[in-house]
């Protein structure tokens, strides 16, 4: 007596399963790879963009005067001498 093999018993099928399911990890496998690299160079290429923003924007800070302006939590220095100083480095920078 013959017994009907099943669709999934028959060993072409179950090659041909395993050769997609490795093209189908293989692929996602490269595009993690090229997702993790893309985001890594435009995380770089921001990083440079605002270095040299800021190295730019050092040019235009008078860096005597800034060292002048207190550094607390509420940017008041002790008396008129922090406020001024703070008005005189603020319009420069806009």
């Amino acid at each position: 007596m013959k017994r009907k093999r099943t669709f999934l018993n028959s060993f072409k099928t179950k090659v041909t399963l395993l050769l997609i399911l490795a093209m189908v990890l293989s692929a996602g496998l490269c595009n993690l790879l090229l997702y993790k690299y893309a985001l890594d160079s435009q995380f770089n290429q921001l990083c440079e963009k605002l270095m040299i923003i800021a190295q730019t924007a050092a040019l235009a800070i008078d860096g005597d005067l800034l060292v002048q302006v207190p550094l607390n939590k509420q940017g008041h220095g002790p008396g008129p001498v922090g406020k001024r100083q703070r008005e005189t480095v603020r319009p420069r920078n806009h």
